[in-house]
């Protein structure tokens, strides 16, 4: 059976969300966005926030959360610098990824008033190589 593809701009199977063109382009059904955001399934207004640190800005993308500055994490916002509570090799780099943690350097400091390094994401000691101890 061979299927002869509607012509483009066709209407094709409706996404059901309000904020999107169900349009065919070059046969195959497409789903644009054309007021707002749609993120995750969901339609936003343009200028939402959805938080501290996520809006929608039809300006960076209609599809994912801009996020001006620090970080959006797991559902929290942090502070542009700010440590990982999991992981004190890991930091919040806005520049690197918004969106997730980002690894500090090899020989960078794990924490304040600590005598450690990182190595390869983890937390080392810096005379030893072993478990990281305080001052």
């Amino acid at each position: 059976c061979v299927t002869t593809p509607k012509p483009d701009l066709a209407p094709c199977t409706d996404d059901g969300a309000a904020c999107t063109a169900d349009v065919c382009n070059a046969g195959v059904c497409e789903h644009t966005v054309t007021t707002g955001c749609f993120i995750d399934g969901v339609c936003y207004d343009n200028n939402f926030a959805a938080d501290a640190c996520r809006q929608c800005k039809v300006q960076r993308s209609t599809t994912s959360w801009y996020v001006a500055t620090g970080c959006a994490i797991d559902g929290a916002c942090f502070a542009d610098g700010t440590p990982n509570p999991d992981n004190a090799c890991e930091t919040c780099t806005h520049d690197v990824d918004p969106l997730a943690w980002s690894q500090k350097p090899d020989g960078g400091p794990c924490a304040p008033n600590m005598a450690c390094l990182c190595m390869s994401n983890v937390c080392e000691d810096a005379m030893s190589g072993g478990a990281c101890t305080s001052n």
